[in-house]
C-alpha cells in the first residue's frame, strides 16, 4: 500500500443528504413546526375559547334588557347591566389583544423556522432538480409556501375552534328551543352537498391557476436574467406576445376560479338566510 500510495487523500460525500433532508416535501414537512410551538399555540386556542363564550355574554345581557329592564322599566337593573357589560367589553378587547400579541409572535417563529428549513431544503436538492425545472417554477412554488403558512397558523386553528365552539353554540340553542335547533341541524346537509360539489371543481380550476401563474412566474424571470440575449437578438415583439397570451390565460383562469368561489360564498349566504327565516317564521309561531 505503501508504495501505491501517491499521498492524496479524496473525501466523498454522498449528495443524497441526510434521510431528514431527503424524505418527501409535502403538507406533512410543516407539522415538526407546528408541534414544537403547540402549547403556545394551545394558548391561543385557550383564550380564543374563552373571548368565544365571552360573544354569548353579549345577547344574554340584550335578553335580560328586553325581558326584564324593558318591561318592568327597572332603571337600576339597567344600570348594573350596562356597568356590567361595559366590564366584559373591557376584559375582551385587553384579552383579545394579548392574544393577537402572542398569536403573531408565534407565528413569526414558526416562519423564520419554517424559511430557514426551506431555504437548507431548497440548497442541498441535487443538481438535476434545477436543471429540470425553471427558475421561475421553484420561485413560484416558494411563494406558494407562504400560503400554506398562513393556513397552518391562522385558518386551520380558526377552523379547529369554530368546530369545536359549534357544540357550545348548539348546546346554547337546545337549551332556548329544540324545535329551532332542529332547524339548523337539517341545513348541515345542504352545506355539505354545496362543498361536496364545488370542491372538486374549485381545487381543479386552483390548481390550474397556479400552473399558469407559476408559467408566467418563470417566463418573467428568464426574460429579466435573458434580457441581452432577447434585444441583440431583436425578439421583444415575440416575447411581449407570449407575455400576453399567457397573462390573459392566467386571468382568464383566475376569472373562473373567482366566479366559482362566488358560486359557493353565496350559496352558503343563501341556505343561512333561509335557515334565517325559516327559524323567525317557527319562533314566532312557537311563541
Amino acid at each position: 500500500m505503501q508504495a501505491r500510495w501517491t499521498g492524496q487523500l479524496l473525501l466523498i460525500r454522498s449528495e443524497a443528504g441526510t434521510p431528514g433532508e431527503s424524505s418527501s416535501f409535502d403538507f406533512t414537512w410543516f407539522i415538526p413546526a407546528i408541534v414544537k410551538y403547540r402549547k403556545l399555540l394551545g394558548e391561543v386556542m385557550l383564550v380564543s375559547f374563552v373571548l368565544q363564550i365571552f360573544s354569548l355574554i353579549t345577547p344574554l345581557f340584550f335578553q335580560v334588557v328586553m325581558d326584564k329592564v324593558l318591561v318592568h322599566h327597572g332603571l337600576t337593573t339597567l344600570d348594573v347591566i350596562a356597568i356590567g357589560l361595559a366590564g366584559v367589553m373591557l376584559f375582551e378587547s385587553a384579552l383579545s389583544g394579548l392574544r393577537t400579541y402572542v398569536f403573531a409572535h408565534t407565528a413569526s417563529r414558526i416562519d423564520v423556522e419554517l424559511g430557514s428549513k426551506l431555504f437548507r431544503h431548497l440548497i442541498t436538492l441535487p443538481l438535476s432538480y434545477f436543471q429540470a425545472r425553471r427558475v421561475g417554477d421553484s420561485v413560484a412554488r416558494v411563494r406558494e409556501l407562504e400560503n400554506i403558512r398562513n393556513f397552518l397558523t391562522g385558518n386551520a386553528i380558526t377552523l379547529l375552534l369554530d368546530v369545536l365552539f359549534s357544540v357550545v353554540f348548539i348546546a346554547v340553542m337546545f337549551y332556548y328551543s329544540g324545535w329551532l335547533t332542529l332547524i339548523v341541524l337539517l341545513s348541515l346537509p345542504l352545506y355539505i352537498l354545496v362543498s361536496v360539489l364545488i370542491t372538486p371543481v374549485l381545487r381543479k380550476r386552483l390548481n390550474d391557476s397556479f400552473a399558469r401563474g407559476a408559467e408566467n412566474q418563470a417566463f418573467l424571470v428568464e426574460t429579466v436574467n435573458g434580457i441581452d440575449t432577447l434585444k441583440s437578438m431583436a425578439v421583444e415583439p415575440q416575447a411581449i406576445r407570449k407575455w400576453d397570451n399567457q397573462l390573459a390565460g392566467y386571468v382568464a383562469a383566475g376569472f373562473k376560479t373567482q366566479n366559482l368561489s362566488t358560486i359557493a360564498n353565496e350559496s352558503v349566504s343563501l341556505i343561512g338566510k333561509l335557515v334565517t327565516v325559516a327559524t323567525l317564521w317557527f319562533g314566532a309561531r312557537l311563541v
